[in-house]
């Protein structure tokens, strides 16, 4: 096979475990629910996921927009992901860093 076909056979194999991981730790989490009690507790805090491929977000408010474009790996408890820049580069980024940047209002970053 060539190298293109290479590369794309291992983005769509690292988007399939990426997914997998997702679904295996929602699983975990509804497993670790519990009925409530008569005696109200406060709600648990979720870190959902709040971003989605294929979208546009900036690293700080006024910051370069970039593009998350596909899981590469998993480390630990978080993700490598692939980034592309506005000028169409592309760049290596933890997903738990993606998560604390502003997603941007509109469908053009540019």
């Amino acid at each position: 096979m060539s190298k293109e076909t290479d590369e794309l056979v291992d983005s769509i194999t690292n988007i399939g475990k990426y997914l997998i991981k997702r679904v295996v730790d929602a699983a975990h989490d509804v497993e670790k629910r519990v009925e409530p009690s008569e005696k109200l507790t406060p709600s648990p805090v979720t870190d959902s996921v709040d971003f989605h491929i294929g979208e546009w977000r900036r690293f700080t408010e006024a910051g370069e927009a970039y593009q998350v474009v596909a899981p590469i790996k998993c480390v630990g408890d978080d993700w490598i992901m692939r980034i592309q820049l506005k000028d169409g580069s592309f760049a290596e980024y933890l997903l738990s860093r993606i998560r604390k940047n502003p997603p941007l209002q509109g469908a053009d970053p540019f």
